[in-house]
């Protein structure tokens, strides 16, 4: 019996990232179908899905009314558009799924992690970073644009600590396309020293630690005081995995 792979595409980030480049409705959507069909023939999947943003107020704005308020609309001429990139992924054997008041990260995570409790496994398509927190040795991360599967030593490489710790360096450090602002006065190279040494922000805001210095005696300081804005923030950069979705993997095979 042949294994399952299943393909998970994150639409709007790759449907608009192809806009942006090419604003002309009828030639983004053949290379809308020409990237399907190359990620398709890249990622050799059993199964796929396309997830799109479900409507409504999803929870994270209710949690956080700045969430994304940085982020412009989509252009009308797209949103117009988007059942004609919907029907031209089914032509490709990909059906599309969205679930209203959820954004599709947290539809995706929750099918992946699932797909992977199941033994399958996954190739998400996108290239969103806040999918990195979700790579392991089941499920893999890739940049279609790049052509390039990102793994624990891209995590490392681009963000200086390991998978687990993702959340906490984004809740440190913000997360400037998402409008979540992180604590002022940490950034990158903080927050990287910080986790790298004492692992988490639980292990810095709740242990006995003995800073090194001053000024590491005074962030610590700061991130104790910080505890509430900390929690908050990683509760937005985490991605849900327990969406309830009915979504029966049978469903979505290709061949």
């Amino acid at each position: 019996m042949r294994s399952i792979n299943l393909l998970l595409i994150d639409g709007l980030n790759l449907i608009r990232r192809i806009y942006a480049v090419q604003p002309d409705i009828e030639q983004s959507l053949q290379l809308v179908a020409q990237s399907l069909r190359r990620a398709i023939r890249d990622c050799q999947p059993t199964h796929g899905l396309m997830v799109l943003e479900g409507q409504g107020p999803n929870w994270r704005k209710q949690l956080y009314p700045s969430y994304k308020a940085n982020r412009a609309e989509a252009p009308q001429a797209l949103t117009d558009n988007l059942p004609r990139f919907i029907t031209l992924c089914q032509d490709q054997g990909i059906s599309s799924f969205q679930l209203d008041h959820y954004e599709a990260d947290d539809v995706i995570a929750s099918i992946a992690c699932k797909a992977q409790v199941a033994g399958c496994k996954v190739i998400v398509l996108s290239t969103d970073k806040l999918f990195c927190q979700l790579i392991s040795k089941e499920i893999t991360i890739r940049d279609h644009f790049a052509k390039q599967n990102r793994d624990a030593q891209y995590v490392y490489e681009k963000f200086g600590v390991q998978i687990e710790q993702l959340v906490d360096y984004w809740a440190l450090v913000g997360d400037s396309t998402n409008n979540i602002p992180g604590i002022k006065g940490v950034g990158p190279k903080t927050a990287k020293q910080l986790l790298n040494q004492y692992d988490s922000i639980k292990t810095i805001t709740t242990q006995s630690i003995h800073p090194q210095s001053s000024a590491e005696n005074k962030m610590i300081s700061l991130l104790k005081a910080s505890q509430q804005q900390l929690s908050l923030f990683q509760q937005l950069v985490e991605l849900r995995t327990d969406v309830g979705l009915g979504v029966n993997l049978q469903d979505l095979r290709l061949i």
